[in-house]
């Protein structure tokens, strides 16, 4: 369950993900008990989907999940005081 804490998104996660995988994105930064100050998730995209893994240093952690979209290259975003953006917009 997210916090009563604003979102904010940049216009560069918009224009190119899709809500319901920006929604699973903030979940699964939601999960993670030991929060690190950056999170960052990468979509890579397979065959006829694609791979979404969330990765933070301090504690380390991993997750990844199989997603249906497909995107046509990667992508690697950043998660930090509640802003989801693409690592070009940082």
């Amino acid at each position: 369950m997210m916090s009563k804490e604003e979102l904010y998104i940049t216009i560069g996660v918009k224009s190119i993900v899709p809500l319901d995988i920006v929604a699973l994105m903030i979940e699964m930064a939601m999960e993670v008990e030991e929060k690190d100050y950056l999170q960052v998730f990468r979509i890579e995209p397979m065959a006829d989907y694609s791979i979404l893994r969330l990765t933070q240093e301090v504690p380390n952690y991993e997750k990844s999940i199989q997603i249906e979209w497909v995107v046509e290259q990667k992508l690697k975003l950043f998660y930090m005081n509640n802003v989801l953006m693409l690592a070009e917009e940082y």
